[in-house]
């Protein structure tokens, strides 16, 4: 057999480096390498580089020297519990050495935006990055395409997609988003270099000058991106978590509420209770806190049997389930120490957890590939199993046709969604539109839409009454969609998303022909 040498050159290692070190968001790094590197004359700046192509590359380095180093079918190799190391030599120990705590940061946060990206299979359409939509006899479909560059701080609608707005004002990745719920007129968004924006976006302005209210803060380079946020009640207060551990509530004038750093590790979930009283927040710390908003105190400390918490969610203002690493969900009441109930069957870490709208049933998914939905009187679970990779999101459909079980609708890196009957666990709908892992879900209110985000940095629009897509935008192939959110108002139909591209995205249904063809699109 012919040998055919392996070829590595110095140009392609900085090629590799530059595309990891902007995947990262080290834009000053990346420029530097590209400028002493000479990278713009080479042949190999040109081509496509999937992101995480870098970390994939050294990962199979990994299991080559596995292999290498367990060739030898000895007692010791074949018991080798050791982990491998890029930097540290390895030596063989059948007793095996702690292995430090993974960072578990959820889908709305960096490192798990930027490690879950999968290499996009594209077909080239007429404008080189326009993906042809697969034939599925559906009776409406239409998919826009962003115009990639620079935009004023007006709103910019693109050119041929009605109804699409971006606004710039970010410097940085903008991974969570909110509408206030009682202002329609306003939007809170946080991004990857801790701040917080809150934009003034009435419906129906199109040549809108977007200056958003910046709240910042700067605890240094590094761990400050905003993984969670979320509105009070009352709409006077928007709380964020972040990867430095710190709790920050602002005012809607961006002005500083409260400031805690308890939390010495990563803040991954936090919300308000139904009256605004309350407020959980959780995270890498094995406990999950509870903050009396009005007085700004620490009220209570409740154990997470030290594993991460991933989730939390309230049943009422008295009673709230929690869920993470233990690979269980926690039913906690406010004057109890210790959980009043535990529910099992998920067999890896939990990532997120919803109740429905009555308050009567949980569901949850996880990393070990299913959803399952609980009955909060019995603790009894039904299984909806079916995708093939982990499980990113999971939500309720807010309304049910009288006589009808409840609808569940799960997203996962297989890049599919799947609509499930929440009593029986049977999979109704499998969406497959996506080609890359996904990262947002969300109903509108009426439950008459869905729209889903994705690392490939398309959104999707499907109407539930016939279980099809009827709509579809591409913010670009460098554009992840991290966060959807649809306006908590039946008189408007629109919702916000933020990109990877440092981008804000607002979409009015009112102005999208094929929304206003549907009979009864103007009703969320």
């Amino acid at each position: 057999m012919a040998i055919v040498p392996n070829i590595i050159t110095a140009d392609e290692v900085n090629c590799l480096i530059y595309s990891y070190l902007k995947d990262s968001g080290f834009h000053h790094a990346a420029f530097a390498v590209k400028s002493e590197g000479h990278l713009d004359r080479s042949p190999n700046f040109s081509k496509h580089i999937p992101r995480g192509e870098l970390v994939d590359l050294l990962s199979k380095a990994l299991l080559y020297i596995e292999v290498e180093t367990h060739w030898c079918q000895g007692s010791l190799t074949l018991n080798c519990r050791a982990p491998f190391s890029l930097l540290d030599k390895h030596t063989c120990d059948i007793d095996g050495v702690a292995k430090p705590a993974a960072l578990r940061i959820p889908p709305e946060s960096t490192t798990r935006l930027l490690n879950s990206f999968k290499p996009a299979q594209q077909v080239e359409g007429d404008e080189g990055t326009l993906r042809k939509a697969e034939e599925d006899g559906m009776d409406i479909d239409s998919r826009a395409q962003a115009q990639v560059g620079t935009s004023t701080d007006a709103g910019e609608q693109m050119d041929g997609v009605p109804g699409v707005q971006l606004y710039d004002g970010s410097k940085s990745a903008v991974f969570v988003c909110g509408w206030s719920p009682t202002n329609t007129n306003i939007l809170a968004t946080g991004t990857k270099d801790a701040i917080v924006h809150i934009w003034d976006l009435p419906p129906g302005s199109e040549d809108l000058v977007a200056t958003p209210l910046a709240f910042s803060y700067f605890p240094g380079e590094d761990q400050r991106d905003i993984t969670c946020l979320d509105w009070s009640p009352d709409g006077k207060l928007v709380a964020t978590g972040a990867v430095d551990g710190r709790l920050r509530l602002c005012t809607v004038s961006a002005e500083l509420y409260m400031e805690n750093s308890q939390q010495s590790q990563a803040i991954l979930a936090l919300k308000f209770s139904p009256s605004g009283k309350w407020l959980l927040v959780g995270g890498l710390n094995p406990t999950i806190q509870l903050w009396n908003v009005p007085n700004k105190t620490l009220e209570k400390q409740y154990p997470a049997d030290n594993a991460s918490c991933l989730d939390v969610a309230w049943i009422d203002d008295s009673r709230f389930v929690t869920c993470g690493g233990d690979k269980v969900i926690h039913v906690f009441q406010l004057n109890a120490t210790k959980p009043i109930r535990t529910l099992k069957g998920h067999t890896n870490d939990i990532n997120q957890v919803k109740c429905n709208p009555s308050s009567t049933s949980l569901a949850s998914c996880s990393d070990d590939g299913t959803a399952r939905t609980w009955n909060l009187q019995t603790g009894t679970s039904v299984l909806c199993a079916g995708h093939t990779g982990e499980l990113v999101h999971v939500q309720w459909c807010p309304r049910t046709e009288a006589g009808r079980d409840e609808l569940v609708a799960t997203c996962a890196k297989d890049a599919t969604t799947r609509i499930w009957n929440s009593a029986t666990g049977e999979c109704l709908k499998v969406f497959t539109d996506h080609t890359e892992s996904l990262f947002a879900l969300a109903f509108c209110p009426s439950g008459r839409w869905l729209a889903t985000g994705g690392a490939d940095g398309d959104i999707h629009v499907y109407d539930m009454q016939i279980m099809r897509r009827v709509w579809s935008y591409s913010a670009g192939d460098l554009a992840g969609v991290f966060e959807i959110d649809w306006q908590n108002d039946g008189d408007t139909n629109r919702f916000a998303f933020v990109l990877e591209s440092e981008k804000v995205g607002v979409v009015d249904l009112t102005k999208i022909p094929e929304f206003v063809a549907i009979k009864g699109s103007s009703s969320l």
